[in-house]
C-alpha cells in the first residue's frame, strides 16, 4: 500500500512519497464560482484549529484555510486525508457551482466514468485516489456533485492539470458543505457481479493452498443464493509473483439452505 507524508502551506496541500521519494502531488484551490462568474480564491496561510489526542497519544490535527466566502479543512484519517469545504452564501450565477483545484507534481490524473472519483498514477501504476465526494445543504438535502477536468491556465507553467469539483446548488439552502478525500489507491480490487450476497463478509489469508510458492486468499459471500437461499459461497484467489489475479481462481459452494457458508471463516479483515 502507498504511504505518504503530507505538508501544508499557503499554496495548498502537498503529498510526498514516504517510501522511495518517487513522486510529489500538489493540490491547491484556485478559483470558485459559476461558469460565467468565476473568481480566484483568497490565498491564506493554513492554521491548526483543533488537535485531538488518541489513546496512543498521537495528535490528530485539523488544518483550516479561511478564504472568507469559502472555508477549507483537512484532517488525517486512517483511510487518508479528509477534505471538507463550507460555503456560507450563494455566489452569483445560474450554472453549477465550480471549485477549481490546480494539480501539480508527478502524477497523471484520470476521472472515473461516473465522475465521482479520480485516480492519479505514475508510470501506469495507480498511486492516489480523489474520492468519496458528497455535498449537502443547510437542511441536509443531498446535492448532486461530480468531477470534471479542464486545461490549467496557460499562465500557470507549473500546473499539470486542473480539476473541477462541480455542485448543483440550484435548489440548495445555504450554507452548503462538501466532503471528499485523498487516499492511497488500492493495490488490488475485485467486485462481485451478484447483488445482495454480502460479498467480502470475511477475508482470510490461507497460506499457500495450491503449493505454488505464493500465499492465497479466501473471500466469502455468505448470503449467496444461486442454488439455495443463503447457502453461501467462498471465492479463492491464488497468489502469484504479480499478486492476486483479476478474477477468482476457484469457488467453494455449500449447497445447503441457510448455511451461510463462509460466514465463519477465520478472517484477516472484515468490510
Amino acid at each position: 500500500m502507498v504511504s505518504f507524508i503530507t505538508s501544508f502551506d499557503e499554496s495548498g496541500i502537498v503529498l510526498h512519497d514516504a517510501q522511495a521519494e518517487r513522486w510529489v502531488f500538489g493540490f491547491r484551490i484556485n478559483s470558485i464560482g459559476h461558469n460565467e462568474a468565476v473568481d480566484p480564491v483568497k490565498q491564506v496561510e493554513p492554521a491548526i484549529i483543533d488537535c485531538q489526542c488518541r489513546r496512543d497519544d498521537h495528535c490528530v490535527k485539523t488544518i483550516e484555510y479561511d478564504r472568507n466566502e469559502l472555508i477549507e479543512w483537512y484532517v488525517a484519517r486512517p483511510s487518508g486525508i479528509e477534505q471538507r469545504f463550507a460555503l456560507f452564501v450563494p455566489l452569483s450565477g445560474d450554472e453549477a457551482l465550480r471549485i477549481t483545484a490546480y494539480i501539480d507534481g508527478d502524477l497523471l490524473g484520470n476521472i472515473a466514468d461516473n465522475g465521482l472519483s479520480a485516480v492519479f498514477s505514475l508510470d501506469g501504476a495507480d498511486v492516489l485516489e480523489y474520492t468519496n465526494i458528497r455535498a449537502w445543504d443547510a437542511k441536509g438535502m443531498e446535492l448532486a456533485v461530480w468531477l470534471e477536468a479542464e486545461p490549467a491556465s496557460p499562465a500557470s507553467d507549473d500546473v499539470a492539470q486542473a480539476l473541477d469539483l462541480v455542485v448543483d446548488d440550484s435548489s440548495a439552502v445555504y450554507p452548503i458543505q462538501i466532503v471528499s478525500g485523498i487516499t492511497a489507491a488500492p493495490n488490488w480490487g475485485f467486485e462481485s457481479n451478484v447483488a445482495n450476497v454480502a460479498f467480502g463478509w470475511a477475508i482470510a489469508g490461507m497460506g499457500d493452498i495450491n503449493k505454488d510458492g505464493y500465499d492465497d486468499v479466501l473471500i466469502s459471500a455468505p448470503q449467496y443464493s444461486e442454488f439455495q437461499t443463503w447457502a453461501g459461497r467462498v471465492y479463492v484467489f491464488y497468489g502469484s509473483a504479480a499478486g492476486l489475479p483479476a478474477n477468482y481462481s476457484q469457488v467453494l459452494d455449500s449447497g445447503l439452505k441457510n448455511s451461510e457458508y463462509g460466514k465463519g471463516v477465520n478472517f484477516a479483515g472484515r468490510r
